[in-house]
């Protein structure tokens, strides 16, 4: 029939028409009212908006210290160059405000602690972020400034410096301490040989007393022993000889005496004293290695014990009794 024929066309005429506006639509949203980011980074602040406003965008300036860029100078942007945005769009601009500056704060007498947080807070009170960084760390002996407190610093105070600058500290490590030789004190009695060490900067820590054949009161030995290298007012130890005791009308025995050098983490002065009822005496003196095995075969009266001095500290005492 003629009306079906026509109203076939008219719905054919309709979708070429609809298809046509369509294509036309999104051609023209793709160029009109649409614009391509120029690229402004590395520009002055004043060329870089007015090139923005020529490209009907809005240009949004952000300031920030800058140790690497000039001041005024833009440094990036947000979109980036090329990008495509529609007419208006905000970009956003950071431009450089150049080094921020501040004066060296005066560090000398502080604390390493306090020092490295005074270096990382330069800089807050104009709420620039970033602060100083530590670069050396160097020590040295002062006679007045206490360990681990700053005796100077570079940059020196009061100087101007740039956030992100490096300073260099110079530590105290306490007064210097001379080494000085232990003398030998052998054969003096006990208050000569406390002047002597006094005299040679040194200081009697422990006396203790042991049979000898000796005239009582003198000094066997020092530990460390004479001619050791030590600080000034490092301890040192006195070996001074007793008398032997009385003799009791006890039947005299010989004890095995076996003793195992603790493994120690270095060598130190073994000293074993024997002492019974005729009194102390030495057995054995020196310096053996982590091990070793002492044997001795002792003549005692009565009880004895064996002590076992390490580097002149009495460390063990060991009981053979009377059978």
């Amino acid at each position: 029939m003629p009306w079906k024929r026509w109203i076939k066309s008219l719905c054919k005429f309709l979708a070429v028409t609809f298809l046509a506006l369509s294509v036309t639509w999104i051609m023209l949203t793709r160029t009109v009212g649409h614009r391509v980011v120029p690229a402004v980074k590395g520009l002055q602040e004043a060329d870089a908006v007015r090139i923005l406003d020529r490209a009907d965008l809005e240009p949004v300036v952000e300031r920030n210290y800058r140790k690497t860029d000039p001041a005024g100078v833009v440094y990036d942007q947000r979109p980036a160059a090329n990008a495509k945005v529609h007419e208006g769009r905000r970009v956003k601009v950071f431009v450089s405000l150049g080094p921020a500056r501040a004066v060296m704060p005066d560090l000398r007498g502080l604390s390493l602690t306090e020092a490295k947080n005074r270096i990382r807070a330069v800089g807050e009170e104009r709420q620039v972020r970033g602060g100083l960084t530590l670069d050396m760390l160097s020590r040295t002996s002062h006679p007045t400034v206490p360990p681990e407190h700053v005796i100077s610093h570079f940059p020196p105070p009061g100087q101007e410096v740039v956030i992100g600058d490096k300073v260099q500290l110079l530590v105290s490590t306490g007064p210097s301490r001379t080494t000085v030789v232990v003398p030998n004190c052998v054969g003096m009695t006990q208050s000569a040989a406390e002047e002597e060490m006094t005299n040679a900067g040194l200081a009697v820590q422990r006396v203790t007393r042991e049979y000898s054949s000796q005239e009582p009161g003198l000094v066997l030995r020092t530990v460390p022993e004479s001619g050791t290298p030590l600080a000034t007012g490092d301890w040192v130890n006195l070996v001074i000889s007793a008398p032997r005791g009385p003799r009791i009308s006890t039947k005299p025995r010989f004890i095995l005496i076996r003793y195992v050098v603790p493994l120690l983490m270095e060598p130190m002065p073994f000293n074993l004293v024997i002492a019974d009822r005729e009194g102390p005496r030495t057995i054995y003196t020196g310096t053996p290695t982590p091990g070793k095995i002492l044997d001795f075969a002792e003549r005692v009266v009565g009880d004895a014990e064996l002590k076992v001095y390490v580097d002149g500290i009495l460390s063990k005492t060991i009981p053979y009794k009377t059978p």
